[in-house]
Order: structure tokens, then sequence, then C-alpha cells
């Protein structure tokens, strides 16, 4: 095999995660990241924090999250988050104060909190929705994470670093810009610094509910798929409960041994969601290990079902075309120039688009002087985020397959000369299909074949087709023909008749 063509399709991106660290060993913020957060047992974090403006960068020659206190007369220590600043979390620290408002650099924040410890079958995570821009999380003296990526959220298995009674927790932040970054010294937005969205101290069984997805089948109207994903194996007969009272819905999805299972199913009388009715059913699914053997999980959420499909240039939701009228914003509250994050936030940035008078559909031509009179910005698309989005996807595939051809900005070439003599390639494409899925959470489709034309089409059945699960391999003459037969030449390259 010589050639492996990987298309990455579908890339709308505001923000994507950038490697956690963890003490000395890299790791990951998304591949372990829990979903549905809000529908766990957590203890909220927000309030009020001691705060440590560190101008010059002091702070960790200081070693500033030790807190430590003068013990004898004559002993001194050049900071103190104690009867100092105090800043509200969420929230940016630019828009608390207005000698912050400028402000670039480090700032460093703490809590105390209390817990009765880990309880037996337990695990503890830190979850933090989000900080911008770089943050390194302390807790109880000792380093425990850092991260980078002021749109994403991240978690650390803190069951070992907890102690019953009093904790302390310490985040230093970093908004500071550089050339070389996202974003960088000439951006029309401002970098808000601080801890800006929710922290939670999170508790669940040793073994849960990492991941599922309960949704509509993507053409059938009375379909619906489901998965579920536990956070490692668990014993052989164990199962998770899908219930959807509404629907009369009770499905049991048998999990293999690594927690992994799947189903399929119809119902009847389901009300698909609409942008006209918005429907939202009720959805529980729990775990139950076999034999009774340690702590079951639940966790439940509300969800709306909808087909979506593209006929050529068509959205069709529900089978009736849609026109997808866009408004895009910051995350920034005018009013008081700081970073958006309670609901309370996002309905009055949703109740002044609406005030505008622009109504969903109205093609932008149409609305062009209310948008001037109103000093409403328009932007195309951010085309240096999506540059920087493609480097990364490119980086991570140079870790899997080390000679590689930049294609275009969303096709890469990779060249597979002797992988064939260790690796079964299908599977290893897949495992670099996973991983740029969690490291940077954009779908590739990956083609292998013996050209590249070849390799091309194999990608667009990859892409089309779900059996493929990402990776197709056109590796037989009775393939390439049957391959071949459905394409035309314009369709693989983009190659025109001559006008």
């Amino acid at each position: 095999m010589k050639f492996a063509n990987l298309a990455a399709a579908a890339i709308l991106i505001c923000a994507a995660a950038l490697p956690l660290n963890a003490g000395d060993k890299e790791t990951y913020g998304n591949p372990d990241l829990m979903v549905n957060v809000y529908g766990r047992d957590f203890q909220l974090l927000n309030g009020k924090w001691d705060a440590i403006i560190d101008l010059y960068d002091q702070g960790r020659g200081k070693k500033v999250w030790e807190n430590r206190k003068p013990a004898k007369a004559d002993e001194f220590f050049e900071y103190s988050f104690d009867g100092g600043l105090r800043l509200d979390v969420p929230g940016d620290f630019n828009s608390q104060l207005p000698q912050l408002q400028y402000y670039e650099g480090t700032v460093w924040y703490a809590r105390h909190f209390s817990s009765d410890g880990v309880p037996s079958g337990k695990k503890l995570y830190l979850y933090f929705g989000a900080v911008s821009y770089r943050c390194t999380v302390y807790l109880n003296g000792q380093r425990i994470a850092s991260h980078e990526g002021g749109f994403t959220p991240f978690q650390i298995d803190v069951t070992g670093n907890v102690v019953a009674g009093d904790n302390f927790l310490v985040v230093e932040t970093n908004n500071r810009r550089s050339p070389d970054a996202i974003p960088a010294m000439s951006f029309d937005w401002w970098n808000y610094g601080g801890i800006t969205r929710d922290v939670m101290l999170v508790s669940v069984p040793e073994t849960y509910i990492k991941d599922y997805k309960v949704q509509l089948d993507k053409n059938e109207a009375d379909r619906i798929n489901a998965y579920v994903r536990m956070s490692g194996a668990v014993p052989e007969g164990s199962a998770v409960t899908l219930n959807i009272p509404e629907l009369n819905v009770s499905k049991t999805l048998e999990l293999d041994k690594d927690g992994f299972g799947e189903l399929s199913f119809r119902v009847k009388k389901l009300q698909r969601w609409s942008p006209e009715s918005p429907k939202l059913y009720d959805v529980s699914l729990t775990y139950a290990p076999a034999g009774g053997s340690g702590a079951g999980d639940a966790v439940s959420e509300q969800i709306g079902f909808r087909n979506i499909n593209v006929d050529g240039t068509r959205i069709l939701v529900n089978g009736k075309p849609t026109f997808m009228c866009c408004i895009s914003f910051h995350e920034e509250i005018p009013q008081r120039m700081g970073r958006a994050y309670s609901e309370a936030d996002a309905a009055m940035l949703l109740s002044e688009a609406k005030a505008l008078g622009i109504r969903r559909g109205d093609p932008f031509f149409k609305v062009r002087d209310l948008v001037r009179k109103n000093n409403v910005a328009v932007f195309s698309g951010n085309i240096m985020l999506y540059a920087a989005m493609s480097k990364r996807i490119q980086s991570i595939m140079r870790k899997t397959v080390e000679r590689t051809e930049n294609y275009s900005i969303d096709e890469q070439f990779l060249y597979l000369d002797g992988y064939e003599n260790n690796y079964d390639l299908v599977k290893l494409m897949r495992g670099m299909v996973r991983q740029i899925a969690l490291w940077t959470d954009i779908p590739v489709s990956v083609g292998i074949a013996r050209t590249k034309t070849l390799a091309k089409v194999a990608s667009k059945f990859a892409k089309k087709y779900r059996g493929y699960e990402s990776v197709c391999m056109i590796d037989t003459e009775e393939k390439r023909r049957k391959a071949l037969s459905m394409f035309e030449l314009a369709d693989i390259w983009g190659i025109g008749p001559r006008s």
C-alpha cells in the first residue's frame, strides 16, 4: 500500500482542546471528558475566590500555591491570598476592576473547600467549564494539571488528592497573547482572562457512564440509534437501561467487556424537534453491573429528536428545506465589556438579535441597511483559525505516519509504504481517526489504496457510509473497478470540463 488520503470533513470550529499536562506525564483533556457533567452528583465551587495579580510573573518562583504562612517573627512572605483582592468565579478578571480592563498576564485564584473525603467505590474529578487562556491547577500544595484553550472544558482526576476536611485549590491563569497563538496580536476580540465558566467537584462511581448518544436515525423518522461507553471494563453480563417515559421506551443495551454497548430500535408517535416546535423528551440511562458487583450509575437529560440531511445545496430538517440564517456572537456582554458566561447572558444576547428584527431565513442583502444602522459587525469565516486547526490535525497525523504530503488545507496524503508489514492498516488509521476526534472534535475520513486517485475515492466511501467506520481500503481489483464505476473524474479531483 502506498497512499492514504485523509480528508477532514465538516470543519466548523469555535475552539478545540490542547494537551492537558498532568505532572510530567502528557495526557489530553478530551479523551476522558465525561459527557453531561451537569447530570452528575457535583459540588459547585463558584463564588468569590481570593486572587493575586502577578504583574511580573513572580508567583511560580515564590511557590504561591503552597500558601505558606510566617511561623516566626522574622519570617516574611511577599504575598498572601488572605484579606486581599477577591474575584467572582465564573467571570473574567478584566471586567471586574477598572485597573484590569486591559491587563494581559498572570492572575492567581485560590479558594478553600471542604470535603468528606472520597467515599468507597467513588472517584472525584475537578471539572472546569473554561479557563482563559492558559492555566495551571494546584491542589493542596501540589501541581496536578495544566490546560490551554479558553473555551474548552477539562477535568482532572483528584481521587488521590482530595483529603477529608479542608482542601486548598489554586489556579494560575494567563491571558497574554503571542504572535504564534490564537488569539495572536491583532484580533477583533479581546482575550478576556480568568476562570470564565463553572468549577465543580464531581463525584462518580469507579466505573461510570463516560459517553453516550441517543439520537434519531439520519434517514428514518421512527428509528432511534443509541450507544453508551463506560469509563472502563465491566463484568460480563452488565447492561445499561435506556428510558424515554413519554414514548413508553425502556430498552437494554448489553455491554461488552470493554464497557461499550449499542442499540437501534423503532418508536411510535415520536414528535420530532423543529425550530417551530422544539419538542424535548426526558431521557435517562442507568448502569447496572452484573451480579451487583460494584456501584451503578445513572445520568439523565432532555433530548430533541430530528432528521438532518443534505440534498445538493439544500439543508433538510425533517425532510423540509431549511435556510440557515446564522448570527455569530463573541461570548461578550457589551454593557459590561466582559465575557458572557451565564444563562442570563445568553438570553440577553439572543434578545438583542431578535430586537433587531432579523428574522430566521432572511438573506443578508435584505437586512444590510438594518445591520449597518445598528452597528452590527459581519464577519466571514475565521480562516486563520481554520488553518491553525488544519496544522494541528496534520501534526497528529505525523505522529502516526512519518511521511506525509499536504495536499490542501483539509486534505492530506500519508505514505504507508512498509507499514503493512507491521500493522493492520485499517486499525492503524482508525486509531488515528479516533485520536483526531478526541483531541480536536473534528471528524476525519480515510481512504487507503495504491494510488492517490483510488485513495481519494476510498475516502469518499469512508465519509459517506457509516459501515466503514471512517476508514475504507481498496485493496482488490474487484473493489477498484466497482469504486471507479461510481465516480466521475470531476467528482474526485474537482476537475471540470473546459469552458
